[in-house]
């Protein structure tokens, strides 16, 4: 995983969930959100499940239910990697790895993340309400 050079930086990553695992998952990622929020570096760091709402929406291509996305802004690439090696994520790993699909569970013990796809992006244009 390699962050910008430079820069604020905005990620997302998406997780994939056991079966069964999503109200446990939940749970743990309101207390997951309640501490990074406290980390300085860190400027966003929401977390969504798939829509549920109707209203006619739905994934294009569809979307399994059982997918977690982050949606995550750090001040500087520094900022990115201390939350990633920091206490809060690294607990968040060791303590509830297992609700998420691993492609390697040895690699928890690590310090690693369950599989996920990470997508590092560059805002172009937009705003936030």
């Amino acid at each position: 995983m390699h962050a910008p050079a430079e820069g604020p930086v905005t990620l997302t990553s998406t997780w994939y969930l056991k079966p069964g695992c999503q109200d446990a998952a939940r749970t743990a990622i309101v207390a997951l959100v309640a501490q990074v929020a406290l980390e300085p570096g860190t400027l966003v760091y929401q977390v969504h499940f798939p829509w549920t709402g109707g209203g006619g929406l739905q994934d294009l291509p569809p979307r399994p239910a059982d997918t977690v996305l982050f949606f995550e802004r750090y001040a500087s690439p520094q900022a990115f990697w201390d939350h990633f090696h920091g206490a809060a994520f690294q607990r968040f790993v060791a303590d509830h790895g297992d609700l998420f699909v691993e492609a390697n569970p040895s690699t928890r013990a690590q310090g690693s993340p369950a599989f996920s796809t990470v997508q590092f992006l560059s805002e172009v244009a937009g705003f936030v309400k």
